[in-house]
């Protein structure tokens, strides 16, 4: 379900640029509640697949907010993955004020060479310099958890972007390919795997459209 930050956000949006007027923003939301109001106004006509990809590009850094608290040297702002393993967090880091995504396992219930590998997996991470992978700018424990945080990227994930554009030509699939071999070919010249390479972790970059890997 949209929360309150997203829906605002859609309203913002579409009566600044004169998209759509109040009257019909309230009767989406009356008709359908609970869906993405973003995507209700792309499948009714009222929004462009660009306008539609523009701004949601620009929503998704704002994440699901959360109750703001402090994790290390970073104060967690906004849940930006789904509950696991893995929590991604847009953060800022108060030792110098930048934004950033802090990425946390919690290993609590995983077999100690497990937590030992991924000791060593994401310190190794620190190595791999790729404009197709988002730069680490740290790995380090807090509270028996293990984090990492990476600078953040704008942009809409991989799933998102496939939904609007579909069908893609060949030329575009196969620079997507390419992208993301290129860039997963830098991990496996260290000896690292990603782990996660899903949709949900590749974004296209707004203004090239060229793949970034999330960590």
């Amino acid at each position: 379900p949209m929360d309150r930050t997203e829906r605002s956000y859609w309203y913002r949006t579409c009566l600044e640029r004169g998209w759509v007027n109040r009257y019909t923003l309230d009767a989406l939301q009356r008709e359908d509640p609970g869906s993405d109001l973003g995507r209700l106004l792309l499948k009714a006509g009222y929004l462009s697949r660009e306008q539609y990809r523009r701004a949601r590009a620009r929503l998704r850094p704002l994440g699901r907010r959360i109750e703001e608290r402090k994790f290390g040297s970073y104060r967690l702002r906004a849940r930006i993955s789904r509950p696991g393993p893995r929590d991604r967090y847009l953060a800022r880091d108060e030792r110098t004020e930048e934004p950033c995504v802090v990425a946390i396992h919690d290993l609590a219930s995983a077999p100690r060479r497990r937590s030992e590998n991924l000791r060593i997996e994401l310190r190794a991470l620190l190595e791999v310099e790729h404009p197709g992978l988002v730069r680490i700018r740290e790995v380090g424990e807090h509270g028996g958890k293990i984090f990492l945080a990476t600078d953040p990227v704008e942009g809409l994930p991989l799933d998102e972007e496939i939904a609007l554009r579909a069908p893609w030509d060949v030329d575009e699939t196969l620079a997507l390919a390419r992208g993301l071999a290129e860039a997963t070919g830098a991990l496996h010249e260290k000896a690292l795997a990603h782990g996660s390479l899903s949709p949900e972790f590749v974004v296209l970059e707004p203004e090239r459209g060229e793949p970034i890997v999330a960590a």
